[in-house]
């Protein structure tokens, strides 16, 4: 899309790249964390913004090395999943669709680098995770 690259329309930061943060809560706001996702989310969507239609969270409970593989579908060895079901769709997809992001602690991973493409189901993130560490994907 024209005038969009890195979370940013025309200089102008998208709204679903605004990432709550509950971590000071004791998770208590874990359910709302959530909903005020999805919110900011369908905001670019009225927007006509490329946005992303699914939101899945991983929460990591175990240590993962570097190379480790996760699922949007279902939970994992060492990670839970919540959410939206994800669509990673295909490799050149995954590549080219501004809409499919994963994040890591908030922090954008670059995809073919940091997170590639496995299957439209799951990638490969080369980055080691610890317990509490959060990924968010939108796809």
């Amino acid at each position: 899309m024209d005038g969009f690259k890195d979370g940013f329309h025309k200089g102008k930061l998208l709204a679903s790249m605004v990432l709550v943060d509950t971590g000071g809560f004791s998770g208590n706001l874990s359910s709302a964390d959530y909903t005020v996702q999805i919110a900011l989310n369908t905001l670019d969507a009225i927007l006509g913004l490329p946005g992303a239609s699914k939101t899945t969270l991983l929460s990591i409970i175990g240590a993962k090395v570097s190379g480790s593989t996760y699922s949007v579908a279902a939970s994992g060895v060492n990670y839970t999943m919540s959410g939206d079901v994800g669509d990673l769709d295909t490799a050149i997809n995954f590549l080219a669709k501004p809409r499919i992001e994963i994040y890591l602690n908030g922090v954008l991973q670059r995809k073919g680098a940091d997170v590639v493409w496995a299957s439209s189901a799951t990638f490969v993130l080369n980055r080691a995770t610890d317990n509490g560490d959060e990924l968010i994907i939108f796809s």
